[in-house]
């Protein structure tokens, strides 16, 4: 079993490093017309499908330990959302049919979300301009040990509003602002307008994972402006912006609960009823 293991560890390594190497020749070049470069990404997807056939072969010939250890491994692969515990009805839900509008995230067929992963924005900018249907592009990933169900979906807008973080002075991580800013948020609603009005697997709208991470309040009052209904929008638990401000602890806190609360005063006074919680 050591010996397994040892050899698995191997192809694991070969499969990251062959895996990183086409990842980046893909999103630097998937744009040209070069013969030869598109050559080399095919030789490299190739060589990926090798050892990952390999390393699936071992899982399968000791599935039970094997199986444990390589949903460990490829978590390391790649960066970590900080969601919340996914739900049961998030969980359960059923593989959806891959088409244009909707793509597998290991398959790395959608560059613009890659991009945002990798925080290349100047790429990302030319990338809107190329293929501005990649912003309207539904990204998912399946569950490592079930490949029947998802572990997540969302548009390159909502990975845009993942958390960055820092550390209070206990020494524990807290969310602080998002991985974007707020000029590469508004060009990707200016190519995709619908999107401030899309929910997450997570019954998220951009709005509400901008309210829970930490976002700076520019660009949570340019998600109001462009969606003000947006406030009263619950996800899959029930939460809404203030509430999931209020359950945060990120740095930047307080300056959003007074943001959120004078938004909704001002829509009251221009609007009624309509806007009060």
């Amino acid at each position: 079993m050591v010996s397994d293991k040892v050899s698995y560890e191997s192809k694991y390594v070969d499969f990251k490093q062959l895996g990183a190497r086409a990842k980046t020749l893909f999103v630097e070049y998937s744009s040209l017309d070069d013969k030869k470069v598109q050559a080399h990404i095919v030789t490299f997807g190739k060589n990926v499908n090798v050892v990952a056939g390999e390393t699936s072969s071992i899982c399968s010939k000791y599935s039970a330990v094997a199986q444990t250890y390589l949903g460990k491994k490829i978590d390391t692969m790649f960066p970590d959302d900080d969601r919340d515990a996914p739900d049961s009805t998030s969980s359960e839900r059923e593989d959806e049919e891959e088409d244009e509008s909707n793509v597998d995230y290991d398959k790395g067929k959608n560059v613009l979300f890659q991009l945002v992963v990798d925080k290349k924005w100047d790429l990302l900018r030319l990338r809107l301009k190329s293929h501005p249907e990649e912003a309207s592009t539904w990204v998912y990933r399946r569950d490592t040990l079930d490949f029947k169900k998802l572990s997540w979906r969302m548009l390159p807008i909502h990975r845009l509003c993942y958390p960055e973080h820092s550390y209070n002075t206990d020494g524990n991580r807290i969310p602080n602002g998002i991985v974007g800013n707020v000029s590469i948020l508004q060009e990707l609603v200016d190519v995709y307008p619908e999107s401030v009005k899309m929910a997450d697997d997570e019954g998220k709208l951009p709005l509400l994972l901008c309210c829970r991470n930490g976002a700076s309040f520019n660009i949570i009052s340019y998600l109001l402006d462009s969606y003000p209904e947006g406030i009263h929008h619950l996800d899959n638990n029930g939460g809404d912006c203030f509430y999931l401000a209020t359950k945060s602890n990120s740095a930047n806190q307080k300056l959003i609960l007074e943001g959120i609360t004078n938004f909704m005063i001002e829509r009251r006074k221009q609007y009624g009823g309509i806007y009060s919680r």
